[in-house]
């Protein structure tokens, strides 16, 4: 990812907080031929575990992404609220137009989990949590039905190997030119538009 030094995320904290709070990726693998192959799927983070934290995730049993695990590095993309920021926002003049926005790239080598023991513990602590106090359980299940499903998916973990991140918020304009800009976003009522405001002025 091109990250001009103004614009690079350097703490491995922000990165994972990045992380835990878009953890649907994008999972981008190169296949035999040297195309590139993709899967969107929820991740989680293990921060403690290796130099930059261990990402648990699984995919279909059918997926062919698995297939190339092991024979080059994969990456995964994580990517926050983003938004258009128009010129006429800005105190200075003439400006054109650009995009605000916040993305965590990780890499590493995914290693299969085949242990039916792991596999259901970690399914259990990512449905819940998505859950969270609902009454709905993953160790409630029956044993012969979840056996089953488990089957038909491979669970993995990741180590991460190499962590980027890059907020692309402004930090290169002005004082005068920032705030004209979170004013104009957060006047959108967007979410995305009232996030990327938010954003740019905690770099002030």
């Amino acid at each position: 990812m091109y990250i001009p030094e103004h614009f690079r995320m350097a703490d491995t904290a922000a990165c994972h907080d990045l992380i835990d709070a878009n953890d649907f990726a994008l999972m981008v693998g190169v296949d035999g031929d040297g195309s590139p192959f993709a899967t969107h799927l929820p991740v989680m983070l293990e921060r403690d575990e290796g130099p930059f934290g261990m990402l648990h995730a699984h995919i279909a049993r059918a997926n062919p992404h698995a297939r190339l695990f092991g024979t080059a590095e994969t990456m995964f993309v994580f990517q926050a609220a983003h938004a258009y920021v128009s010129p006429r926002w800005y105190a200075s003049s003439p400006m054109v137009p650009t995009w605000n926005y916040t993305a965590v790239h990780a890499w590493g080598r995914p290693e299969i989990v085949d242990d039916a023991d792991a596999v259901s513990a970690f399914m259990a602590r990512l449905s819940a949590r998505y859950e969270g106090d609902g009454p709905w359980r993953y160790g409630d299940l029956p044993e012969r039905y979840r056996a089953g499903m488990q089957k038909g998916i491979i669970a993995f973990r990741m180590t991460i190997t190499r962590l980027e991140g890059k907020a692309k918020l402004s930090q290169n304009r002005n004082d005068a030119d920032l705030a004209g800009a979170a004013d104009g976003l957060e006047a959108t009522g967007t979410p995305d538009g009232i996030a990327v405001a938010r954003a740019m002025r905690a770099t002030r």
